[in-house]
């Protein structure tokens, strides 16, 4: 049976520092061949739960647990909650089979929204969050060498939906169990990052064909980082027929999580021919803090007064010169922003889909029922009323829509309007800008202030023909400001802006801010 944990916070006075976030796996095999007077279902039950009490680890995934059930939630007394699933394979086959994942109770109190999934006797998963982050551990165990290739690949078929799953909504896949699969040593490989180095054993058909999944999907196999050159100490099954001693049980993650240590070892004691193998996973460097920017007034318009005249807008503007807030950019900035909020409004359309309460209440009820059965005709009736409900919605938002030629160009958030909410894949923090730093590398040195200016000073008229240039309806700076603000800013206003950009010429310094680029990564497709 492996049982692995994965998900772990390090707290203060830890190994690791203060605020770094830990994910620690443990993985451990054949709980079924664990002897005892005991019924084969009580014992197991009491030997996972005695020994869960004495590990430090916070997620443990099990295979072969020889469950009957299809689906078992259990609470250790010391406060650890297990998930099981069961049941399935024919002919006196389903002891061998079964998997589990195990929480602990440390983890438990950390963590929400848990929710598990037993898709039958070889796979199961866990969701849970964890620090505003989603996580998904799939626990599994593979057939054995005497099953047919199209069985393996049917495992495989199910892992790859799962993980691609993950990866659209935004979950961290961390993956482990027996494989059945002997990858061995690889020297000179050129996927070393993703598949490692650190294995004993013969690479068998089983363990190219994990290789293939695993680069497939972007994942690493984590429990074969390790600096360690003493390959002896990487097996995790002791053959009983030959005694021969190979890898066979992994545990796998993306490359949002990085390998800190590995090491196998009996620390549950359960199985005979297994050992446990265990990852500390730590969560990659945390981005950057995101550039905050202002309330957008994208579509803004003034209000107008009864002779059509945006006084308010004005008058805002107006106090804000006498209190002294135009001496400065930034000052103009804050103004310009803090009149348009006051004295005017947004015409943003969204378009969003809103479910029935009828649908809801379906919804609930998937949730809190424990049958498999009714919650399998639960799920085939909410898809059926959420398809209805999505067409009707469609068909009555494109007639009101495309009465309006201003209005198409809102259509093209329908196709993601009724999906919730994507979070957007983004690459490692800092590549892009790292890769235009070394582009631009250098120091340059400041410019001479020439002893007569060469270019006359900018007029009124220039500004306004500048201004009057800029498209409307386009989105906000950084500072949240868009065209129309300016458009409809007063005399006066623009003198002041007009007085501070001719200072610039004049001086040669400019804010600091100017020197700032945003990018925003934008994906080539909707599923890129």
């Amino acid at each position: 049976m492996c049982p692995w944990d994965c998900g772990k916070i390090r707290g203060p006075g830890n190994l690791f520092g203060r605020s770094q976030r830990m994910m620690q796996i443990m993985e451990e095999t054949d709980l079924n061949s664990y002897p005892c007077m005991l019924s084969p279902k009580i014992c197991k039950a009491l030997s996972q739960m005695i020994e869960l009490d004495q590990c430090s680890s916070d997620i443990f995934l099990f295979s072969e647990t020889g469950r009957v059930e299809t689906e078992e939630v259990f609470v250790t007394p010391a406060g650890h909650k297990l998930f099981f699933s069961g049941g399935g394979g024919g002919g006196g086959e389903s002891g061998h089979q079964g998997v589990g994942v195990a929480i602990h109770k440390r983890l438990l109190q950390q963590i929400n929204s848990i929710s598990f999934s037993a898709f039958s006797s070889r796979v199961c998963q866990l969701q849970f969050s964890l620090c505003m982050t989603y996580c998904r551990c799939i626990a599994v165990y593979f057939l054995t060498t005497w099953h047919s290739e199209d069985d393996v690949e049917q495992v495989y078929t199910l892992l790859g939906s799962l993980l691609d799953a993950s990866v659209k909504d935004g979950c961290v896949p961390v993956l482990g169990g027996d494989f059945n699969a002997c990858i061995g040593p690889l020297a000179n490989h050129e996927a070393l990052d993703q598949i490692g180095q650190w294995g004993s054993g013969r690479q068998n058909e089983r363990g190219r064909l994990l290789m293939r999944f695993v680069m497939a999907k972007g994942l690493q196999i984590c429990s074969r980082h390790n600096a360690s050159e003493n390959m002896e100490a990487s097996w995790t099954c002791c053959r009983t027929l030959d005694k021969t001693c190979v890898q066979l049980d992994y545990i796998l993650a993306n490359f949002r999580l990085q390998t800190v240590e590995v090491w196998n070892d009996f620390a549950l004691p359960i199985g005979l021919d297994h050992r446990c193998a265990h990852c500390i996973l730590q969560f990659q460097c945390s981005s950057p803090p995101r550039v905050r920017r202002q309330r957008g007034l994208k579509r803004w318009q003034p209000t107008l007064d009864s002779d059509g005249l945006p006084a308010r807008f004005h008058n805002i503007l107006h106090r804000n010169k006498i209190r002294g807030h135009h001496n400065s950019l930034e000052g103009l900035e804050r103004s310009l922003r803090d009149a348009g909020q006051q004295g005017g409004n947004c015409e943003n359309t969204y378009l969003r889909f809103r479910p029935s309460e009828g649908l809801k209440n379906l919804r609930a009820q998937r949730r809190e029922t424990r049958d498999a059965q009714l919650r399998k005709s639960l799920t085939f009736t909410i898809r059926k009323n959420h398809r209805q409900e999505v067409r009707v919605w469609k068909i009555e938002r494109l007639n009101a829509q495309l009465g309006h030629a201003k209005n198409w160009r809102t259509l093209r958030s329908m196709q993601f309007a009724t999906k919730g909410f994507r979070q957007q894949q983004t690459p490692q923090p800092n590549a892009f800008a790292d890769m235009l730093g070394q582009i631009f590398a250098g120091n340059p040195d400041r410019p001479c202030r020439p002893a007569n200016l060469t270019e006359n000073p900018w007029s009124m008229h220039e500004l306004q023909c500048a201004v009057g240039r800029m498209k409307i309806h386009k989105g906000a700076d950084e500072a949240g400001l868009v065209a129309e603000l300016l458009k409809n800013s007063p005399d006066d206003f623009q003198a002041n802006l007009l007085r501070l950009f001719n200072d610039i010429l004049f001086t040669g310094n400019f804010p600091s801010c100017w020197s700032r680029t945003l990018f925003q990564m934008l994906a080539k497709t909707a599923r890129a």
